[in-house]
């Protein structure tokens, strides 16, 4: 047996992101190090929830992008953007 690395989602949403987060009420913001993309996450409306409710959706960090406090960094980023905007 060989061990085999690999990553498994099922979810249509990443299929294609761009369409999910070009909706009213979301947004992907993506973070650097030295001008490389090392990882992103996005928010948009709770689904099911009222109108004031949203949820920090798809946040994934390259490993070089891990353990740097940019996931903090890029959450606050978000939600600073729906408080003050949409939610």
């Amino acid at each position: 047996m060989r061990e085999v690395r690999a990553f498994a989602i099922h979810d249509t949403e990443v299929d294609d992101i761009y369409a999910a987060y070009s909706q009213p009420g979301a947004a992907y913001f993506g973070c650097e190090v030295d001008g490389k993309v090392v990882g992103a996450g996005g928010v948009a409306p709770l689904l099911g929830g009222d109108a004031t409710t949203c949820e920090l959706k798809k946040m994934y960090f390259l490993k070089e992008g891990r353990g740097k406090g940019l996931g903090e960094e890029d959450g606050g980023e978000v939600f600073g953007c729906c408080k003050g905007s949409w939610f």
